[in-house]
């Protein structure tokens, strides 16, 4: 992979001292919320959709168009991760209404994939 001398990333490999295949070792995370925010804020997407393929028990495929979503909303709205951790109290007070709401805000989840969800985090 080529990366621009002038970019920022080309600044964090000097300063590491890392080369640019470094940054592409494959690694495991526990599969949790403050895992996925960190993945998201640093725009690992990929990584984030595999941890929510394991949390809302949904294929890859889909859980990567969540955080797709997800990142998306980030980047409008910096306050949605304060959101998504709200949800997980929604859900564990049992405020299911709002954590639907949530949860379509969050992942671009429809009214069946939210209570789908639901169910799968409270387990």
């Amino acid at each position: 992979m080529r990366i621009d001398k002038n970019s920022l990333g080309a600044k964090v490999l000097k300063i590491t001292k890392m080369k640019s295949d470094d940054r592409f070792v494959p690694r495991t995370y526990d599969p949790n919320f403050k895992n996925y925010a960190e993945l998201i804020m640093v725009g690992d997407i990929k990584s984030a959709g595999e941890i929510l393929s394991i949390l809302f028990k949904v294929n890859k495929k889909r859980a990567h168009q969540c955080a797709l979503f997800n990142a998306d909303f980030y980047v409008k709205e910096p306050s949605a991760m304060q959101l998504l951790m709200q949800t997980r109290y929604m859900i564990k007070e049992n405020n299911l209404a709002s954590a639907k709401i949530a949860l379509a805000k969050c992942f671009g989840l429809d009214t069946f994939e939210s209570t789908y969800v639901i169910r799968n985090l409270k387990v």
